[in-house]
């Protein structure tokens, strides 16, 4: 359990790495991404980059195994 939790930080902290990049690849502006502003700050809510992303790791898993 602990080898899918160490895993699991180690993707977002490169995801993290690549943000930047990603944001101009159009990651975090694609339809059903939006942003809401709460006490005055815009806070990004990346639903389609989300599901994505999810998409793109269950399909690498599933061609290499687990």
């Amino acid at each position: 359990m602990i080898k899918y939790v160490v895993v699991t930080l180690v993707v977002l902290v490169v995801l993290g790495l690549f943000r930047p990049a990603l944001a101009r690849m159009g990651l975090g502006r694609l339809p059903g991404d939006f942003k809401m502003t709460v006490n005055g700050s815009r806070v990004p809510v990346p639903l389609t980059s989300t599901v994505l992303i999810s998409l793109a790791f269950t399909l690498i898993l599933a061609m290499f195994g687990r």
